[in-house]
């Protein structure tokens, strides 16, 4: 039982710090890079595809990820592998790859839906801002890091919270996939609640894994909070209001 919370722990709060990190990065750079896009037609292309593996179902992208994966007929092994000279690799037995390739299989799967989000916040952005930044001679990094990233403080807020949600609930990705193989390189307490509770009858084992979901997704909802208040501070009124209560 040590080993196995050792192995769900280290596990949670790996893949949780990958999909919220690179997943919140990825969208907002995404949906800044939307907002370039000039042509309607062009935009639409572009919304749409990253929207689509969002309403892909679970079982429709682990059968895609066997058609890149498989050792036999898998697209990376004959299509690129092989054809360079190299040996096929099975893919479904080597614990080393899973961390990454499920990492950027949730990635691929969810950036669409909270880029969109951002999108929709930046569209709502006042284009003064930035007139009034490029007369005064800010470059464009400059104009996300001091105009963009603070004008999405709360839609990063609300985007923050999802994407922890989500990333715990990333048990029926590992479940299809992997069921948290191979050699536990993918196991989440979703996967090792359901084995406990369902295929070996330990209720008592699974309401134990059961609780430590709940406590770990309010420990990952105040941590998060707390990150983003230290990273783009309280708004004015807050400050204002909190200044004139301590008078």
């Amino acid at each position: 039982k040590t080993k196995d919370a050792a192995i769900i722990f280290r596990n949670t709060v790996l893949y949780n710090l990958a999909f919220i990190v690179l997943g919140t990065a990825a969208a907002v750079a995404t949906a800044i890079l939307l907002g370039e896009v000039k042509k309607k037609k062009l935009l639409k292309i572009y919304q749409t595809s990253i929207l689509l593996p969002h309403i892909l179902s679970t079982a429709v992208i682990a059968y895609l990820a066997f058609a890149f994966l498989s050792k036999d007929s898998g697209f990376l092994n004959n299509g690129i592998i092989k054809p360079l000279g190299g040996e096929a690799i099975s893919w479904y037995s080597k614990p080393k790859y899973w961390p990454f390739i499920l990492t950027f299989i949730q990635l691929w799967r969810s950036v669409g839906y909270t880029t969109i989000m951002y999108y929709a916040t930046l569209v709502g952005i006042d284009t003064s801002y930035y007139e009034a930044a490029v007369i005064d001679g800010a470059s464009t990094w400059d104009q996300i890091r001091y105009i963009t990233l603070p004008l999405l403080h709360n839609t990063l807020c609300t985007c923050l919270v999802l994407a922890i949600t989500g990333s715990l609930k990333v048990f029926d990705l590992v479940y299809v996939m992997t069921n948290g193989g191979p050699l536990h390189a993918t196991e989440v307490p979703g996967t090792l609640m359901y084995s406990a509770i369902f295929q070996k009858n330990q209720y008592g084992y699974g309401s134990a894994i059961a609780v430590f979901i709940v406590l770990e997704c309010v420990l990952f909802t105040f941590a998060s909070r707390w990150l983003m208040n230290r990273v783009f501070g309280d708004d004015r009124e807050t400050k204002t209001s909190r200044r004139k209560g301590g008078r």
